[in-house]
């Protein structure tokens, strides 16, 4: 994220296509591992700048503090021909440029259906 921005508008960070094509998504996790200093960060991810499709905005500034889907509600994204990109958007409380630290880990988990191949009379 820009650090110099005057502003608490969201900013948007493309993980890459890292679903491939046939793949579906079943779940995600957004994990703090150095606390947010100057301020406070709501954060989600989507397939699409400024989505949310993949996990809900939530409050993740806070040391170790995790963001996740629930079990239940999987599959979070279901398959497509395509392969997708992943984004993170962050918006805080305080301007960027008064934010001192704050980072995080992304996993998102996925059944790549593509991968699965089907053999006649093996």
């Amino acid at each position: 994220f820009d650090d110099d921005a005057v502003s608490t508008t969201e900013q948007q960070v493309n993980l890459g296509a890292i679903i491939p094509a046939y793949a579906e998504i079943v779940s995600a996790q957004i994990r703090c591992f150095e606390a947010v200093v100057g301020g406070t960060m709501s954060i989600d991810l989507g397939t699409a700048s400024g989505g949310a499709e993949i996990l809900g905005a939530g409050a993740t500034d806070a040391l170790n503090e995790i963001n996740s889907t629930v079990a239940a509600a999987s599959p979070e994204v279901i398959a497509t021909n395509a392969a997708r990109s992943v984004w993170i958007n962050a918006t805080p409380s305080a301007n960027w440029n008064t934010l001192t630290a704050g980072r995080y880990s992304v996993m998102v988990t996925y059944v790549d259906y593509g991968s699965v191949h089907t053999v006649k009379n093996p």
